[in-house]
């Protein structure tokens, strides 16, 4: 596994059980719930996976401060971790059609780890 594909399945599988949320503001006890189950990685490394320089980590293990995670997570990102999962999952294959039926199962799966409007969800899988 490659070190984007970590970071995004650590990403994605954080939003999908609903742990925690993109834009969100959180202090280091939130932190260290989040990192629970990954203490494998280096703390610092997983604050980076969340977009939390060193200073602003160093700021929050101290207890002083707060800091918004993914503040910068871009929406092509979340494609390819959306699609990617939709793949693994066998849910859609490339370049095929699929019924009413399948969309809606798409779009329950989706909506198990980030809030998406039916547009934005369109926009996704064309």
């Amino acid at each position: 596994m490659t070190t984007i594909e970590l970071k995004n399945n650590i990403i994605f599988d954080l939003l999908f059980l609903n742990r925690v949320k993109i834009g969100e503001v959180i202090d280091y006890k939130k932190f260290r719930k989040l990192y629970a189950g990954y203490e494998f990685l280096p703390e610092t490394y997983f604050a980076s996976i969340f977009g939390i320089k060193l200073v602003a980590f160093m700021h929050l293990k101290s207890g002083a401060h707060t800091t918004t995670i993914l503040r910068n997570f871009d929406n092509a990102i979340l494609k390819k971790i959306v699609l990617s999962e939709l793949y693994r999952w066998n849910l859609v294959k490339s370049n095929s059609r699929i019924t009413y039926s399948q969309f809606l199962n798409i779009l329950k799966f989706i909506s198990f780890f980030c809030f998406f409007h039916i547009n934005i969800l369109l926009l996704y899988l064309i």
